[in-house]
């Protein structure tokens, strides 16, 4: 008599209750698939975005390190003309053969680099003050005030830097460096 009764009430799914059980269960997984996959390119983009930014970091402080010091550098094993640096009407090699990061063969980033002289003047007014007077010992001698006009390309050079990733993204960078 148990055995009849459990019977009784225990109907199965009918085949309409197992498809949208089913449609519906469907639905949820794609809509967390999609999350999770737009989360992941998403995050591939920044890591390429933030590796860019180090990477230009780095060569920046490289050439910063060898400009004055060495004629060339090596970067990723690959050698860097520094001359074009120190005089940028130079045309530099680098200007239209980019470097790889890491290696040639299978690079992650090409590297353009492009150096030009940085453009204005700054005008600097010297008015001889008493320490300087009391430093060289010039008590009683008048100086005069002078006035000097300085060509700021003389002093700094502009590089922009461009890295391009294997997605087609290019990561452009200035910068200023002092070569005297």
């Amino acid at each position: 008599m148990i055995a009849d009764t459990c019977q009784k009430n225990a109907k199965g799914m009918s085949l309409i209750e197992v498809v949208l059980s089913f449609a519906i269960i469907s639905m949820l997984i794609m809509s967390f698939y999609s999350i999770f996959s737009s989360s992941i390119h998403q995050t591939a983009g920044e890591q390429f975005d933030d590796q860019a930014v180090q990477l230009s970091r780095t060569i920046l402080d490289g050439v910063r390190a060898h400009v004055f010091k060495d004629q060339t550098m090596m970067l990723y094993e690959q050698n860097l003309d520094l001359e074009p640096f120190r005089d940028p009407n130079q045309k530099s090699a680098f200007d239209t053969q980019p470097l790889f990061y890491p290696e040639r063969e299978h690079p992650l980033f090409r590297i353009m680099m492009h150096v030009e002289r940085l453009p204005g003047t700054v005008q600097l007014n010297l008015d001889p003050s008493k320490k300087m007077r009391d430093k060289n010992k010039l008590e009683n001698q008048p100086l005069s005030k002078q006035t000097v006009q300085l060509s700021l390309g003389d002093y700094f050079r502009k590089i922009t830097l461009t890295l391009v990733d294997t997605n087609g993204v290019e990561h452009r960078f200035e910068s200023i460096i002092t070569v005297r």
